[in-house]
């Protein structure tokens, strides 16, 4: 700030010259100053007194040219803040409208560059969108296929898995009550072919004997019962073979008028 008042004051001085060489009120300003003091001094004192106080008039009309030299200083002062106002003025309002034109310009350019983009944009969401349901399509007719595919896997897995071994006894003869001596017949289905055979009998009463008979199956061969515990015996058939076909009888005598209840289990 202090640069640009300094600047403006010599801008002003500078001014001076050119203002008073150019015009006939410039070439005689100085003149004109000095004489207008002095016609002024002589209408005020008088004749006489200008001669007997020509210095102290000399002095005053130097002053008075000094004020007048002052006050056109002060005149261009004025001039030169007004002319760079003026031209401030000027250069922000063509500052403004260049920029109001770029601004329009490039508005023209985006909206002229946006017009293609959004095109492209609607073309790129209808095929995408074609593209999604064409995935969409493809993925129901993958899982179904995949479903598909595991159904038949679980299916063949279970053909391929082995049933579980199961015995099933059916009650052929209860005990009867009242002998001192009970006698139970059970016959043991298989679901599957078992040689040779070691089965295990576990019962609630001690048996005093145990037999076990493959029925259809022939001659039959084997090691004989093993007691294990009071209440539970091996029994062990080398042949023939217990299968679905040929099922077994289970005989078991025990003491007592209570029934007596059994589990078999293969060893």
């Amino acid at each position: 700030m202090p640069i640009h008042f300094y600047s403006l004051l010599l801008r002003s001085f500078e001014a001076i010259p050119s203002s008073l060489g150019s015009t006939w009120v410039g070439l005689f300003f100085p003149l004109w100053g000095f004489l207008v003091a002095q016609i002024f001094l002589l209408l005020s004192g008088g004749m006489v007194a200008m001669k007997s106080h020509w210095k102290q008039n000399l002095i005053k009309g130097l002053a008075v040219a000094a004020v007048a030299w002052a006050s056109l200083y002060l005149w261009w002062v004025a001039t030169t803040i007004y002319t760079d106002h003026v031209g401030l003025a000027a250069k922000a309002l063509a500052l403004n409208q260049q920029v109001r034109q770029s601004a329009q310009h490039e508005r023209d350019a985006v909206q002229g560059a946006q017009t293609p983009l959004i095109n492209q944009l609607s073309s790129l969401r209808e095929s995408c969108a074609k593209t999604d349901g064409a995935n969409w399509a493809l993925e129901r007719q993958t899982t179904a296929q995949q479903n598909s595919i595991n159904n038949c896997q679980t299916q063949a897995l279970k053909l391929l898995t082995p049933e579980p071994f199961k015995i099933v006894p059916i009650l052929l003869k209860p005990a009867e009550g009242g002998i001192e001596v009970q006698h139970v017949q059970w016959l043991l289905i298989t679901n599957k072919t078992i040689t040779p055979v070691n089965l295990v009998v576990v019962c609630n009463k001690r048996p005093t004997s145990i037999s076990a008979n493959v029925i259809g199956g022939g001659a039959q061969l084997g090691g004989g019962n093993q007691k294990l515990s009071d209440y539970e015996y091996l029994l062990n058939i080398g042949s023939p073979a217990w299968s679905p076909d040929t099922p077994m009888t289970l005989d078991v005598s025990y003491s007592g008028d209570e029934n007596i209840r059994c589990s078999f289990q293969e060893r």
